[in-house]
């Protein structure tokens, strides 16, 4: 049953645990009979395909990464059940107070994704087995052979020979640039 007092708010909560954000709040809430106050509980993602050692995946990349969106009847119990959920650092608001989050903007945010379901391609910048020279960091001048992409965290495992030894370094995209 939707309440009428329901509005959306988001919750800013610890970057990758916004699943397991959505999953205890939906628990907890059930385990205290008030699944009815929280309407809906959502981490937005959207479909995306790359290629990773030379095949095409279909995978999943969070919109807004770091944050839940929460459809719920907001009162002192309802926000006893969101603060006490671990990794979780409160509401989205101003002065301390949450503020919610209008209908049609999150329907607008619904909506793009839902017309993106058309899977996007990510045209990717880097291949696994690609040499790049390293152009910032303790490692800036040394180069190295890319043995792993995450292309949802923009970092990459470069393989750097330091005194005649394969040692992995772990970089963002920003720190590399490809040998021409």
């Amino acid at each position: 049953m939707a309440s009428n007092n329901t509005s959306w708010y988001v919750i800013n909560a610890a970057s990758g645990f916004e699943h397991k954000i959505a999953k205890a709040i939906k628990e907890a809430a059930e385990q205290k009979g008030l699944s009815a106050a929280f309407e809906e509980v959502m981490v937005p993602v959207e479909n995306i395909s790359e290629v990773r050692r030379g095949k095409k995946v279909v995978s999943s990349r969070k919109i807004f990464p770091g944050y839940v969106l929460i459809k719920m009847d907001l009162n002192d119990v309802t926000w006893n059940i969101i603060k006490n959920i671990p990794k979780v650092a409160g509401l989205l608001g101003a002065s301390g107070k949450p503020l919610p989050v209008p209908e049609e903007e999150v329907m607008r945010v619904l909506k793009q994704i839902e017309d993106g379901a058309v899977v996007k391609e990510v045209v990717l910048a880097y291949e696994v087995g690609e040499t790049v020279k390293i152009i910032d960091g303790p490692f800036e001048t040394f180069t190295g052979v890319i043995e792993e992409l995450d292309v949802e965290k923009t970092r990459l495992k470069v393989l750097v020979s330091i005194f005649g030894r394969a040692t992995p370094v772990d970089l963002d995209f920003v720190q590399v640039e490809k040998i021409k």
